[in-house]
């Protein structure tokens, strides 16, 4: 029987970095990383992929955390996939 290894979570400091770098997706003010789990996916204490994290500022990364992320974004109107698929594109551009 097989083993089942325990799949790693990609990390990238740089990343992050690069994303505290950029403005609050809401309200443009200086940000931090917030990492957006796919629906379905993760739970409590359980982080995903450095390259799912989204420019929060802290009162609504913290909002975030305490409505819960569906709420949070159909309030404010936008698609956190889109963001972060946008995010991920600049991120490749930027290392050419």
């Amino acid at each position: 029987m097989k083993s089942l290894q325990k799949q790693k979570t990609p990390r990238n400091r740089k990343y992050l970095d690069w994303i505290s770098t950029l403005p609050c997706v809401i309200c443009n003010n200086w940000a931090e990383p917030h990492h957006s789990n796919p629906d379905g996916q993760g739970g409590e204490g359980i982080k995903c992929s450095d390259y799912r994290a989204v420019p929060l500022c802290h009162e609504h990364h913290m909002y975030c955390h305490r409505v819960g992320k569906r709420s949070f974004w159909e309030f404010w109107g936008k698609d956190p996939e889109v963001i972060i698929k946008k995010l991920n594109q600049e991120w490749k551009e930027r290392k050419k």
